[in-house]
């Protein structure tokens, strides 16, 4: 015996949703205020202040050195609260050895240091500035401190190679 296809029910459908106002800010709204443009401002300098930071590096690479400290300059200018641009623009200024430059360096890593304790690059250039000054005890302080939390780091490890060498 074949049984006929069940009966479905027509319940009536359910009544469609109240309708909801959607606003969308075209400009000039509450939306587009000035504290959403100040936010952009930022954003955009943070980025220039980062591609100032990079070219720094590439132009100190090259061993251009004005080069490099103007636009380290300019990258701590655009974002003066990322300690690696300060501690980069202090490294670039001591490299000319004037009168004064390689202490106020050393002054200015420990600060970035106070900042950001386990800041690389302050640690690497503050034990170099530091072995430049013949401070070997404290030059190899910073850089096993280096090597405490990155143990590859090939330039620490030259550098403890070298200091230690020159101490035998």
């Amino acid at each position: 015996a074949v049984q006929p296809p069940p009966q479905r029910s027509r319940a009536p459908s359910p009544p469609p949703p109240e309708e909801i106002a959607i606003e969308l800010d075209v400009g000039g709204g509450a939306l587009g205020s000035s504290t959403d443009d100040d936010g952009l401002a930022d954003a955009e300098a943070a980025l220039e202040a980062m591609h100032s930071f990079r070219l720094a590096e590439a132009a100190l690479q090259r061993n251009d050195v004005a080069g490099a400290q103007k636009l380290a300059q300019k990258a701590v200018s655009g974002d003066p609260e990322q300690l690696d641009y300060v501690a980069l623009l202090a490294w670039i200024r001591a490299l000319d050895n004037a009168p004064g430059a390689v202490d106020e360096a050393i002054v200015t890593m420990t600060d970035v240091l106070a900042g950001d304790p386990a800041s690389e690059r302050a640690l690497l250039y503050r034990g170099k500035l530091l072995a430049r000054m013949n401070r070997v005890e404290e030059a190899l302080a910073d850089f096993r401190e280096l090597l405490g939390s990155n143990p590859h780091h090939r330039e620490a490890q030259a550098e403890v190679r070298q200091l230690e060498a020159k101490a035998t």
